[in-house]
């Protein structure tokens, strides 16, 4: 009888071994099937995302002064805190506050980059403890060719080690969407187009994380690789 028990109780365990390995197999696949339609539903599913939304899906209104040059403001509320934002091509002022681009931490082989103060999305995230939220702001190209594949991006991160600081990040598909916050650490990714022979475009994307430290950007140890699922259409992708 004990028997017989025991061999129920081992059919009832490789039952239900199997039932997992079953699911944790069609998890991987319906991930690896699921097609992106942009990178906007991809950066969403991040856990710990910072910057979800912007303060208005139209751009910063732009003043023009008497050189020409445009500038870009916006006066709101961050939580309880009243904020005052102004965006220049060189620079973003925070109230009293002004930071460089050029000041910006960014990844070696990335260069300083103005901002069109014309096309500025803004996007602000509340921190708890801070004296100044998360900020971010985003310009994204626009004209022929490949441009509107590159945005000039760049935040304002209180919590990080050094205090507030601000942050380049890639131009290659960036935008604010991508910063995500996990076990503390600020981290972004950063994309770079897959070749193969005998292809003369891209058939995907490599992706990297860095996880920011301070005044720098330390390589993490997650990577991923997209393939897009229509040729030379970068927008339309799947995690391969």
């Amino acid at each position: 009888m004990k028997m017989l028990e025991r061999r129920s109780e081992a059919a009832e365990m490789g039952q239900k071994s199997t039932v997992a390995l079953a699911f944790a197999v069609w998890a991987t696949l319906a991930r690896a099937e699921h097609v992106y339609d942009g990178y906007a539903s991809f950066y969403d599913e991040q856990a710990g995302q910072i910057f979800r939304a912007p303060v208005s899906n139209e751009y910063l209104p732009a003043d023009y002064g008497p050189t020409g040059d445009s500038t870009a403001s916006w006066v709101g509320r961050a939580g309880r805190r009243h904020l005052g934002v102004t965006v220049t091509s060189r620079s973003i002022r925070i109230d009293k506050r002004t930071y460089l681009y050029a000041d910006a931490v960014r990844l070696p082989d990335d260069s300083r980059t103005d901002m069109d103060p014309r096309t500025v999305i803004l996007y602000v995230a509340p921190t708890i403890g801070a004296s100044t939220p998360d900020l971010c702001v985003e310009s994204t190209g626009f004209g022929s060719g490949t441009a509107d594949r590159y945005s000039q991006v760049y935040a304002i991160a209180t919590h990080s080690q050094s205090g507030a600081r601000l942050f380049k990040l890639p131009s290659l598909f960036g935008t604010c969407r991508s910063v995500f916050r996990q076990r503390g650490a600020l981290q972004f990714p950063s994309f770079s187009y897959r070749l193969e022979n005998d292809i003369d475009h891209p058939v995907g994307t490599e992706i990297q994380y860095f996880v920011i430290d301070g005044k720098r950007y330390i390589r993490s140890h997650r990577q991923l690789s997209t393939r897009f699922t229509v040729p030379a259409n970068v927008f339309r992708f799947i995690i391969d």
